[in-house]
């Protein structure tokens, strides 16, 4: 019993330490410097955990880590719609920049070949 206790507590804690980071990528909008590598590889580190807890039939490791994953999985989120965001923006810029150097439409340049 104690050891449960134990247990339930790191698991509560663990997984609680996600609420910070998603409020501030919530407000913020932006998941800031968070690697999206480390955050696969964690990713894949708590799926283990919860593949474990099934094979052990502890169901404190398994509702743990499975909040975490999911918790995990908002943090991701919050990552690739920042990269698509930047990637679009990015798109939109060069878009402008070939705009600003006289392709606009009906200003074709012809290739003479000399």
């Amino acid at each position: 019993m104690f050891e449960t206790a134990v247990g339930s507590f790191a698991a509560l804690c663990t997984t609680v330490s996600y609420l910070p980071q998603i409020q501030k990528c919530w407000r913020t909008g932006t998941s800031g410097d968070l690697s999206l590598k480390m955050l696969s590889i964690l990713g894949v580190g708590i799926g283990s955990w919860v593949f474990y807890g099934i094979l052990k039939d502890d169901i404190v490791i398994i509702l743990s880590n499975g909040i975490s994953l999911t918790l995990l999985c908002v943090i991701v989120c919050f990552k690739l719609r920042e990269k698509r965001v930047a990637q679009m923006d990015k798109r939109r810029q060069d878009g402008a920049m070939l705009g600003d150097r006289g392709h606009e439409p009906g200003n074709h340049q012809i290739f003479t070949g000399g």
